[in-house]
């Protein structure tokens, strides 16, 4: 039986990497990933220059948020190494199916000699992803306002901006029911779902009473997602220059991130991240959307790398991952 499904696993890998390499290269036969336009960069090079600096520092925001769920575990690390292993989860994404092979790394990161300290990192993570989604989700509606014309353009895009309307009305829902479940008493049964709920409910603990500490995660959250979408329109000035529907990008940029961030999309989403900015930027005009996201891609990568040195760098003895509850204990 385990033979049988790593077989499935490593076939469904094969035709995942298949795809990319296929949709690239139809991309490119078919006038969609031009990389001569790249070298309008050399004209333009303030351009890719800021769009580098600022993808640094929305990753710096990230980490500083992810340290900040960490502490409420009772975790405590230097904010460098956390900056650098949240550097290595964006490696992870770049290599492994999906994107999540980051936030599993991120949670091994971590020696810990308790199941529930496990599951305490666990929920922060989780926290940290669901904060950076629904910020994703919410700024479709937001841009919206200034880009209506978009609707009725594609059946694609309508759909999506239904379900992002739906789901900034019902995850708040979703969220309240999850903080009321972390202050309830321990649940009794002994379903599936009883478990699942009950694991659920110790791993919020440490979370509990701290609305503060997540509206402020929310708000980098929501700032940091609208710096990345500044940083693809630098990237577009970059080759294309300013003379484009950049208002658009507000837009249409969230919603490819949301398609890139299902976990079906081969490593990275290479080659569906790129057919997907094509597509969506093509109904605003703008013809180089497989390079911009391919630039984008560059960006990740070399951000990506110093994180490897997670691997091969011990961790300093001052920023060991230590369980800052267990230390006050002794």
């Amino acid at each position: 039986m385990k033979q049988g499904s790593s077989i499935r696993r490593y076939t469904l890998i094969t035709i995942k990497l298949v795809v990319a390499v296929a949709i690239l290269v139809w991309l490119a036969r078919s006038g969609h990933l031009d990389l001569a336009v790249v070298g309008a960069a050399r004209d333009h090079w303030p351009w890719l220059l800021a769009a580098q600096l600022l993808f640094g520092v929305v990753q710096w925001m990230c980490a500083v948020r992810w340290r900040w769920l960490l502490r409420a575990t009772g975790v405590e690390c230097g904010m460098l190494r956390v900056f650098q292993l949240t550097l290595a989860g964006l490696l992870f994404n770049q290599v492994l199916i999906g994107s999540t092979g980051g936030d599993v790394y991120r949670v091994l990161a971590f020696r810990v000699n308790s199941t529930e300290r496990r599951m305490a990192i666990v929920a922060s993570v989780a926290i940290d992803r669901v904060l950076g989604l629904y910020a994703i989700i919410l700024v479709v509606p937001l841009a919206l306002l200034w880009n209506r014309a978009l609707i009725g353009q594609s059946r694609i895009v309508d759909l999506v901006l239904l379900a992002c309307l739906v789901a900034v009305v019902l995850l708040p829902g979703v969220a309240w029911f999850l903080y009321r479940l972390s202050m309830g008493s321990s649940l009794a049964g002994t379903t599936w779902i009883s478990r699942w709920l009950e694991m659920a409910r110790n791993s919020l603990r440490p979370f509990r009473g701290q609305r503060a500490l997540l509206l402020r995660a929310f708000v980098v959250s929501f700032v940091s997602q609208i710096l990345i979408v500044v940083f693809n329109i630098m990237l577009a000035f970059s080759i294309l220059g300013t003379d484009i529907p950049w208002p658009s990008f507000f837009l249409l940029i969230p919603i490819a991130m949301l398609g890139m961030a299902v976990p079906i999309n081969p490593p990275g989403a290479l080659g569906t991240g790129e057919a997907m900015y094509v597509f969506l930027l093509g109904l605003v005009g703008v013809g180089s959307g497989g390079v911009i996201s391919l630039l984008q891609r560059f960006t990740t990568v070399l951000w990506a790398l110093p994180g490897a040195l997670a691997f091969v760098l011990p961790a300093p003895s001052s920023d060991r991952y230590n369980d800052a509850t267990t230390e006050k204990e002794s």
